[in-house]
């Protein structure tokens, strides 16, 4: 079930690539990390601290296990892959599930609001990160759907959670329509426009980042 925005504002268009690595114009965001050492499964330690629950996909945990401290890796992000770790010798990476401080999408939207010179070059920033999270949101609901640990979703399993997601579309409809009363006409200036759309960006990225979470534990 794709997930689609029943409001009005634009969303950016970015190619999807499946591949297992990306060539570096395709990533959106990428920044130097310190890899610390790997603890069980799936947990990495960075050397700023950061604990990050992942997945070994394209990068087996134990080559992983094998690195030694100090290695180079990116943090990266594109659309079609979400935030994850890249090692720049292989071009591999695997996705992250949590433990990010800051989330790339929030770092690009960060860039964007130091740069905006008016409320409406605000708002295009919510719409931007908001886009990109309704992204984050599809992705991750359809990998839910498709997960395979253990054993695949059984035809009830799987209607619950289809299920579940048609009611939050619901609840998010209800609520954008609750921002476009409350921040609506009867409020003068346009700040009220600016923050009736962070309102919007903040629920889809708590659903994307809730369905995120679980594919992990």
């Amino acid at each position: 079930m794709k997930i689609l925005k029943s409001y009005y504002w634009i969303f950016c268009v970015i190619p999807f690539c499946s591949a297992s690595s990306l060539g570096a114009a395709e990533w959106l965001y990428q920044k130097d990390v310190i890899y610390h050492k790997s603890q069980g499964h799936n947990i990495i330690a960075l050397a700023d601290s950061q604990m990050l629950q992942v997945q070994y996909t394209h990068i087996k945990w134990k080559t992983v296990d094998a690195w030694k401290r100090g290695r180079q890796l990116h943090l990266a992000y594109a659309p079609s892959t979400g935030a994850v770790l890249l090692d720049p010798k292989s071009k591999k990476y695997f996705p992250i599930i949590s433990g990010l401080k800051e989330h790339p999408i929030d770092s690009l939207l960060g860039e964007k609001l130091t740069k905006a010179d008016s409320e409406f070059e605000f708002i295009e920033c919510y719409r931007y990160a908001d886009a990109l999270w309704d992204k984050e949101l599809n992705r991750a609901y359809k990998e839910v759907l498709n997960d395979d640990e253990d054993r695949k979703l059984n035809a009830g399993e799987r209607k619950i959670i289809v299920e579940s997601q048609r009611k939050w579309i619901q609840y998010r409809d209800a609520q954008i329509r609750a921002f476009r009363e409350f921040y609506g006409p009867r409020r003068s200036g346009t700040i009220w426009q600016t923050i009736a759309a962070e309102r919007i960006m903040e629920l889809t990225k708590s659903q994307a980042q809730r369905l995120t979470r679980m594919k992990g534990f």
